[in-house]
């Protein structure tokens, strides 16, 4: 399991593993300048034997936007970045729709999520390298008001990577790498899913699938490898790791418990070795007030890769991070100068699960609040309960939701075309995505981009000319498509996630 100083953590972390389900996970806890507990627990992947220890690695997800706010963060200190530069004095290829605000978007406003401009789901769905994931922005339009909003944007921490990238004259992967990494002693982390493995073991995209099929953890080219979980209805089942690299400063890095304390006693102890205790106040410090609620937490706001809220009254600032099937949650109080980092490798995540306030951290909370409730003396309070009790509400949402979904399915209807005239090219009409082909088989319908690995699903009939999608790979997807059939008899558009497609000539 590891070393600990904290008495019945290990049992909590146990215990909590049965209760919530999850195959196995890694914490790590610091206080000042010591590290209380780095271990362990559970198993690398379901049904195999392999214990996770101290050393296991993990995919970060979005705690690995942290790391990006500290690349910028050096280039501050050193005066090469300003947080208020605007990302189109270092990029001159940043363009978005309004032409105004590609001038006036900072670093700052990358980093706290204040642009007003959304993700879109095309970086996930093809297969794509940066610059064209960067290119692409400028075909989307602005979803919320310009610094009065808060709108997450896994695009625009990708701008800040290729702005990381412009002024240190390497890449976002080698300036964390060479500037983070090494400098804090975090030997067994990276900056990609492709440093421990072969190409067709990974999936070629977020939402992809990984070439080789099947994957396990003996694959890797390091024998010390978590693998992600999907949970739900009987056994957990493993899936490949995903490949983040299209925006690998939102959320790229891979790391372990052990790795994990060094980068948290960074955060505790004013920035030592790499940044200035004023950067670092900065990076933690409150500068989008219009971040979401979080329970149990109260005054949530955005900070520079952190969010900043208050817990039992004190400063709490976290992060969390979901790569699907790879959980990851990162908190701090810093007046205490008390850190925890807790990784896990399965959830149940799903677009409409997420939809119903469904919380795929609520595993890394019941550890997390644990620790920091009794390290800060605080009152025990039993918020696995609280915890449990929230996750069937959010579940009993979605089952009430998909029950009057499915009432609502028309019944008796066909499609208004034979299925092989809905093959064909389709090209999304405003540029967000590239081509995609429905080819028609023995199956039915299949959607793909292209490429081996990048995002497919078999449409399956749901009613007149709607299509439910069945993903080949990752499951987290709006799922409905829609064509339609024009007076001629041929399809004349179809919608797709957030892309309007028509038939390409």
């Amino acid at each position: 399991m590891g070393t600990t100083t904290i008495a019945g953590l290990d049992e909590h972390v146990e215990r909590a593993l049965r209760d919530w389900g999850i195959p196995g996970a890694a914490v790590t806890v610091v206080h000042g300048t010591d590290v209380l507990h780095a271990g362990g627990h559970g198993v690398k992947e379901a049904g195999r034997g392999d214990r996770v220890d101290e050393h296991t690695l993990f995919q970060l997800g979005s705690t690995s936007k942290a790391f990006t706010a500290a690349a910028a963060g050096i280039l501050v200190d050193e005066g090469r970045l300003g947080w208020d530069d605007p990302l189109a004095a270092h990029l001159p290829g940043f363009r978005l729709h309004d032409p105004w605000l590609t001038q006036a978007v900072t670093v700052r406003d990358a980093l706290a999520h204040r642009t007003g401009h959304p993700d879109v789901w095309a970086p996930g769905m093809e297969i794509m390298g940066p610059d064209e994931a960067l290119r692409r922005m400028r075909y989307q339009r602005q979803a919320e008001p310009f610094r009065a909003s808060y709108v997450y944007s896994n695009l625009m921490y990708g701008a800040v990577g290729q702005v990381v990238a412009a002024v240190s004259g390497t890449s976002w992967q080698e300036f964390v790498r060479t500037r983070i990494l090494e400098p804090l002693g975090m030997t067994r982390s990276g900056t990609s899913a492709l440093d421990r493995w072969d190409d067709k073991h990974v999936t070629a995209t977020f939402f992809g699938t990984a070439p080789a099929g099947e994957v396990h953890h003996t694959d890797a080219h390091d024998d010390n490898v978590a693998m992600p979980h999907r949970l739900g209805d009987g056994p957990a089942r493993s899936m490949p790791w995903q490949s983040y690299d299209t925006l690998a400063a939102a959320g790229a890095v891979v790391s372990s418990a052990a790795d994990l304390s060094n980068w948290l006693l960074m955060q505790l102890n004013e920035g030592r070795p790499i940044l200035r205790r004023d950067t670092l106040r900065e990076m933690h410090s409150p500068q989008n007030p219009h971040d979401t609620a979080r329970f149990p937490f109260e005054g949530t706001t955005y900070a520079l890769g952190w969010r900043n809220e208050r817990y039992r009254g004190e400063p709490h600032v976290s992060h969390s991070g979901l790569i699907i099937g790879f959980p990851a949650q990162v908190s701090l109080l810093p007046d205490r100068r008390i850190g925890v980092a807790v990784l896990a490798n399965g959830d149940r995540s799903s677009f409409d699960r997420a939809a119903h306030g469904y919380d795929p951290f609520a595993f890394h909370a019941d550890v997390s609040l644990w620790v920091l409730d009794r390290l800060a003396g605080a009152p025990a309070t039993d918020w696995s309960t609280q915890l449990a009790a929230r996750r069937r509400a959010a579940e009993r949402a979605h089952d009430d939701e998909a029950a009057a979904l499915r009432a609502a399915r028309l019944p008796g209807t066909r499609p208004t075309l034979a299925p092989a005239r809905y093959a064909g090219d389709y090209q999304d009409h405003h540029g967000l995505y590239g081509r995609l082909r429905i080819t028609a088989d023995d199956d039915g319908l299949l959607l793909a981009f292209p490429g081996a690995g990048a995002f497919a699903a078999r449409l399956e009939h749901w009613h007149g000319d709607v299509f439910r999608l069945r993903p080949m790979g990752v499951p987290y997807v709006r799922p409905f498509a829609r064509f339609a059939v024009g007076p001629r008899g041929t399809v004349e558009a179809l919608s797709l996630l957030d892309g309007d497609f028509r038939p390409a000539s």
